[in-house]
């Protein structure tokens, strides 16, 4: 149990992966820019995540990409270019809109679980053909298990961040989607035992197994190697295995198996709480046939001793007869003990 008791100190980050999320694509639309939020989930088990890159597909042209320089959604400082940072300039001539484009960071741009961060990519290219977007038809337009993309604006101006369209009506259009690939890296926690519940399902039913399996055997592994072990697991390691195998079924089966021992155990005590009465009702008979039988028995020993006294004037031969009399009373009375134990037996039987 010295295990589960032990705290680790290391909270490094040694585990990375490049991951890409796409998201749907219906080609809506493609004007000038699009703005959305990027989302860093909380129930991931990361301490935080990169940005990599973004991938896009259009006429593109002159592309620029930028991102808040706060955690926060683009709602607040969609106009407001001093709130932003440039994180890639190129021209792509010409541009696919059959392929995506990618545009590859020269920095990793960092989110933080839990937090936000918007993105904007403009492209100069006059006309409506430059960037590819969607409509907005969910709350989160694509989502995984480390992020999530949300909804943004629809830019149809040449100049970034500007109110000016190019068709002289408003420049911005809301409720519209990202249409392309996230590329990102993840920072991953350490196992620890404060971290435990951060970890996926099965990664939990594995370690608490491996613990079980430990606190049970009589020789083993010192539980500081036990946890030293689980502290260099990913996150991922177990989690194939309960993909492949059906959800429930044992939980099922196990539920059935407990109703039914219920239901027996219940039927059993109705059974004998019956058998219990009857009992009673029985020992209640047996007493009032003894009570009797003890006042037939009085009357006869008076009659007796009525005609013992007048046999004993007369010659003496009553006093046999009283004796054959005590004789009866104790058999029947041997009877009656017998089958109330009988029955007693009986009733315990059926416990």
């Amino acid at each position: 149990m010295a295990a589960l008791n032990f705290i680790s100190t290391s909270s490094r980050i040694i585990y990375d992966q490049e991951v890409e999320l796409l998201s749907p694509d219906h080609q809506d639309h493609s004007f000038c820019g699009i703005m959305f939020d990027i989302e860093c989930n909380e129930e991931s088990a990361l301490t935080h995540m990169y940005i990599t890159s973004l991938s896009v597909r259009g006429g593109l042209g002159d592309v620029s990409v930028y991102y808040s320089k706060e955690e926060v959604r683009h709602h607040s400082i969609y106009n407001k270019a001093g709130r932003w940072e440039c994180c890639y300039s190129n021209s792509h001539l010409p541009g696919s809109w059959r392929n995506y484009t990618e545009l590859k960071f020269a920095e990793p741009v960092e989110i933080k679980k839990g937090s936000t961060r918007a993105f904007y990519i403009h492209s100069k290219t006059q006309g409506d053909s430059a960037i590819v977007y969607d409509n907005n038809r969910r709350y989160a337009t694509s989502t995984d298990d480390f992020i999530s993309i949300l909804p943004g604006k629809a830019h149809l101006g040449i100049i970034p961040f500007s109110d000016e369209s190019q068709f002289g009506w408003g420049a911005w259009r809301n409720n519209r989607e990202f249409v392309g690939r996230v590329g990102y890296g993840t920072r991953m926690i350490l196992w620890r035992r404060q971290v435990h519940g951060e970890f996926p399902p099965g990664w939990r039913r594995c370690a608490s197994a491996f613990f079980m399996i430990h606190a049970c055997s009589w020789s083993g592994l010192p539980a500081d190697v036990v946890c030293y072990i689980l502290n260099f697991c990913g996150w991922e390691w177990f989690a194939a295995q309960y993909k492949e195998k059906k959800p429930g079924r044992l939980s099922e089966n196990l539920k059935a198996g407990v109703k039914q021992l219920l239901r027996m155990r219940s039927s059993r005590s109705s059974r004998s709480a019956n058998d219990d009465d009857d009992d009673d009702d029985d020992d209640d008979d047996d007493d009032d046939d003894d009570d009797d039988d003890d006042d037939d028995d009085d009357d006869d020993d008076d009659d007796d001793d009525d005609d013992g006294d007048s046999d004993s004037e007369g010659g003496g031969e009553g006093g046999g007869g009283g004796e054959g009399d005590e004789t009866t009373t104790t058999t029947t009375t041997t009877s009656n003990v017998t089958r109330r134990s009988q029955r007693n037996s009986f009733s315990c039987v059926i416990m």
